[in-house]
């Protein structure tokens, strides 16, 4: 997958067309991807018009059968006592479980999928959804992880109409 918060088409389609030249082992798959405008016919941009803030999706398959999976992700110097208590936190604040796993690096808590692959050397910049911080002893959750989550997943929800005092 190869996606991007720009309108730059230079970093969405230019990229995918330049790396589709010098990769011909690859190949543009649709994304499945309902929402947003086409784009490279398989290729989806989502503008703000079309509720996103200027996104770009693609997805790409390697077509000569060798895998480019390069084994599972495995978290290291995992802290157990601040993971423990992130994972009580979610349980406070969504009614769904847990759908990853938690890690910690430098103060970030951060929501991973299970089968993460490892991302080493891929300059991958962030995986998952940060969740919290670790703050003066205290965590404190994140606004992506509600951005992430649907309304009815929360437990703890004010509903404000526009024209409320």
């Amino acid at each position: 997958m190869y996606s991007t918060c720009t309108f730059s088409p230079e970093e969405n389609e230019g990229v995918i067309e330049a790396f589709l030249a010098e990769n011909t082992n690859f190949e543009l798959v649709d994304c499945n991807v309902s929402f947003g405008r086409p784009a490279l016919e398989k290729a989806r941009r989502i503008l703000p018009m079309d509720g996103g803030e200027g996104h770009f999706v693609a997805k790409l398959i390697k077509t000569d059968g060798d895998s480019c999976f390069t084994g599972n992700f495995y978290p290291e110097n995992r802290n157990k006592t601040i993971l423990s208590e992130a994972h009580r936190m979610f349980c406070r604040l969504f009614k769904n479980d847990l759908y990853g796993l938690l890690y910690e690096k430098n103060g970030l808590i951060t929501i991973l999928p299970e089968d993460l692959p490892d991302l080493k050397g891929t300059g991958a910049i962030r995986a998952g959804v940060p969740f919290c911080e670790v703050k003066k002893g205290r965590l404190e959750p994140l606004h992506a992880v509600f951005m992430s989550s649907k309304k009815e997943e929360n437990n703890q929800i004010e509903d404000i109409d526009c024209d409320d005092e």
